[in-house]
Formats: C-alpha cells, sequence, structure tokens
C-alpha cells in the first residue's frame, strides 16, 4: 500500500503581519493531493491542524474542499485526526473538521475522553463517527491531539484498543517532549516503545519540523514555511513537507519503507550586516546602512516575490543609526519587488547597553521579583493552602510566561486542567 502523509498545514494562516498570501500553503496542500493522484497513494492522512485556527474564512475552507475534491475525485480516502489548532476551545462543539467529513471529503477519526477514560470505537458509516477505520488490511486509529497528558493519554488507549491486527497505523498530533515542552510532548524512550509494540507506523503532525525515527515513526513538516525560522526544517538532503510510505500489510511484521518529499515552498533568503561602521564611525550612518543593505542585495541575487532577512550584528551607538525599520522594509520590499522583507536587529548589542552578564543578572532579579509578588499574593489569599505556595507560585509563573509567549490559548487551557495546582485548589475550595 502506498500512503501520503501531511501535517501542518495551517490554511488562513496570517505571516508577517499579512504580507505574504495564505494561497502558499494552499498550493502546498495541493501540489500534494496532485502527487498522491499522480503516484496512485491508496491512502492520505493529515496529522493535525488541516487549518490554523477553530474559526476560518470561507476563502480558506474552499482551499481545503478544493485540495480534498481531488482526491475524492481520484478514489483516495483521506483519514485526518485534530490539531491543537483545528480543535474548538469547547470540544463538544463541532469543529470545521467535522464539516469536511459530513461533507464526505474526509474520514474524521477521534477518541473521545471522559472521566473514565477514552471512548474508542469503530468507524460507522451511516454516523460517520468513529476512532478507527479498518481499510485494505490496515487499521487506521486516529488519537488526534491529545494536550499536556499526551504520556498517560497514549497509555489509557493503548490498554483500552480492542485486539490487535496484522497491521496498525497510527495518527498522533504530537512531538517529542524535548522539544514541545508541556505542550504535548511524548518522550522518545519511553512512549515510542509502549506504541512501536503494537502500532506498525506512527503518522506524526505538531513540531513542523521533519523526524524520522526508527524508520517507523515520522513526522513530515509542514508543507510551507509558516514563519521565517522555519525555512532551516529540513532533512539533510533538504526535503521536508510530505512522507510517502510503502507498506504490506501481507508481511509476518509489516515495516514501512519511508520518504520524506520536499514539497514547494515562498523562497526565504538571509544574510547578515555588520552595521558597527555605520552606528560608530559614519557621518549618516542610517543612508550608508541602507546603501550597504542594497548592494548586498544586489550581490546576492535576490529573487523577486521572495522573503528576504536581513540579519543587522555589532556594537552600534543607537543615536547615531535612528531609523523606521518598518519604513526601510517597506522601501526594500517596493524597491526589489520582494514579497516581504524582514529586519532583525536581535543581533546589535548596543554599546550603551549592559553586557551580556548584566543582562543576565536584570532578568534573574526580576523573574525573582516577580515569583516574590506572585508568592505573597498567595499567601495573602485565603483561598490557596499554604503547603502548597510554592508549587502554586512556579504555576502561576509559567501560566504568565505561557501567556506573555503568545502560547495557544488550547494548550493553556490544558495545562490549567492537568496540573497539580488545579486539583489543589479544587480541593481548598471544596
Amino acid at each position: 500500500m502506498k500512503i501520503f502523509h501531511i501535517a501542518d498545514v495551517h490554511l488562513g494562516r496570517r505571516r508577517l503581519d499579512g504580507k505574504l498570501p495564505t494561497s502558499d500553503m494552499a498550493e502546498a496542500f495541493s501540489f500534494t493531493a496532485l502527487k498522491a493522484v499522480e503516484q496512485k497513494a491508496d491512502v492520505f492522512l493529515i496529522a493535525g491542524d488541516l487549518f490554523n485556527t477553530a474559526q476560518i474564512q470561507p476563502a480558506h475552507l474552499k482551499q481545503a474542499v478544493n485540495s480534498l475534491s481531488i482526491l475524492k475525485e481520484a478514489g483516495i480516502p483521506v483519514f485526518a485526526i485534530d490539531g491543537n489548532h483545528d480543535r474548538t476551545f469547547n470540544q463538544k462543539t463541532p469543529s470545521w473538521l467535522s464539516y469536511l467529513n459530513n461533507e464526505a471529503l474526509i474520514y474524521h477519526l477521534t477518541i473521545p475522553f471522559t472521566s473514565d477514560g477514552p471512548i474508542i470505537s469503530e468507524w460507522n458509516n451511516e454516523t460517520r463517527e468513529g476512532s478507527y477505520i479498518d481499510y485494505q488490511n490496515i487499521r487506521f486509529i486516529g488519537s488526534g491531539y491529545l494536550g499536556a497528558g499526551t504520556p498517560s493519554r497514549l497509555q489509557a488507549i493503548l490498554k483500552t484498543l480492542p485486539e490487535a491486527q496484522p497491521c496498525e497505523i497510527m495518527l498522533l498530533h504530537a512531538g517529542p517532549d524535548y522539544f514541545v515542552g508541556e505542550g504535548g510532548g511524548f518522550s522518545i524512550s519511553k512512549d515510542l516503545p509502549a506504541l512501536k509494540e503494537r502500532i506498525h507506523y506512527l503518522a506524526l503532525g505538531h513540531i513542523h519540523k521533519p523526524m524520522i525515527h526508527q524508520n517507523w515513526a515520522c513526522n513530515p513538516g509542514s508543507p510551507e514555511n509558516l514563519d521565517i525560522r522555519e525555512s532551516h526544517y529540513a532533512l539533510k538532503n533538504g526535503a521536508r513537507g510530505c512522507a510517502v510510505i510503502d507498506i504490506d500489510p501481507a508481511e509476518s511484521c509489516p515495516t514501512p519503507n519511508i520518504e520524506i518529499i520536499n514539497t514547494p515552498k515562498r523562497t526565504i533568503n538571509s544574510f547578515e550586516l555588520d552595521c558597527t561602521e555605520f552606528g560608530n564611525k559614519t557621518k549618516h550612518g542610517s543612508d550608508s546602512l541602507k546603501k550597504s543593505i542594497y548592494k548586498q542585495i544586489e550581490a546576492e541575487n535576490i529573487p523577486a516575490d521572495s522573503v528576504l532577512e536581513i540579519k543587522l550584528t555589532g556594537e552600534v551607538k543607537l543615536q547615531r543609526l535612528a531609523f523606521d525599520i518598518e519604513q526601510l522594509e517597506a522601501e526594500i520590499e517596493n524597491d526589489f519587488s520582494l514579497a516581504a522583507a524582514k529586519i532583525d536587529t536581535n543581533g546589535i548589542n548596543s554599546a550603551n547597553s549592559m553586557s551580556n552578564n548584566s543582562i543576565q543578572d536584570f532578568r534573574s532579579q526580576r523573574n525573582a521579583i516577580e515569583k516574590k509578588a506572585i508568592s505573597s499574593l498567595i499567601e495573602n489569599d485565603p483561598l490557596f493552602n499554604e503547603k502548597d505556595t510554592s508549587m502554586l507560585c512556579d504555576f502561576f509563573y509559567t501560566i504568565k510566561n505561557k501567556i506573555e509567549a503568545n502560547e495557544a490559548d488550547q494548550i493553556i487551557a490544558e495545562l490549567i486542567q492537568s496540573h497539580e495546582a488545579t486539583a489543589s485548589i479544587n480541593e481548598t475550595q471544596a
């Protein structure tokens, strides 16, 4: 059987303040659908985050329908799961994947969880609901996004699954714990070996970075660059975006052959420019910096409609290098017909600013002050148990940092629900 596997399409993603069109993600999705038809794939998998948000624009729904219709017309079934971006905050509210499922464009596989554990059911064509589906002698299991409790929920799923089949494939929207932290990570040393005892191919999503683990677990990486840093995500051969799997369910121990292929992406170029001389020695530093940037763009032969990241470095007296970053970005975009230009000033160490050690000391002092303030609030609030002050302080501090980092609401909500601090607060209030 030939299987195409993608994840993290993120239709509707707004990038670089809207400078880049959302059609980029749709074109990458369409490419994989057409490639699947061309190579006569038997099955197409979407391992979460087809959409960027639970609330989508009509144009982005149409993008999904267009590509899925290509697969449907070719007779290629699409098995899909929810990612953290697809899911509605209230999990009982139908998502747009539910709509696509009802339109028979996908098979939306889900495993609901209750206080008693997972509810696992076989696919029902009449109700168009189910956790797993048997197709051409392979069982496809859709576990979806399991949140902060991924390790424990995976164990519960494995215990609850019906009798094992000769060949089973699981779709899971999660990445390694070292990569995603508290946002739903699994342990490569503990969780994956337990899955491998039963699952013959693990179709992953979530982290946008391609990975193949022991030739049976794979994340193909996002089909399009969803931000600038992702342009560096690739395997050694430069591939990222879609996995093509060949597996024979008739084998006594089916072993997948996995190849990650590249999908078309908007070109992202990057170069560094030391601007020390412009800030310290040049009388008209800003004008000289602009001329130097233009000269390097011409030398690099940056193609039109691409994205350009310019990383400024060096020791600079900022009062001698005052310029409007957004205006300069707009001028570069216009003069070189670029889709977007991004000037990164994080590499500038101002001569008038603190040293790196001083910055670290300042951050440490600030963290200590913030924790002390939180601790004081907890100690003076009768709702909280005094013995849990330290644990609650760390908990609230973690939540604060995630909010400041613009972490997804769903991830924050699930962290709150699963953390021991929540149980402590509920117990105290009861």
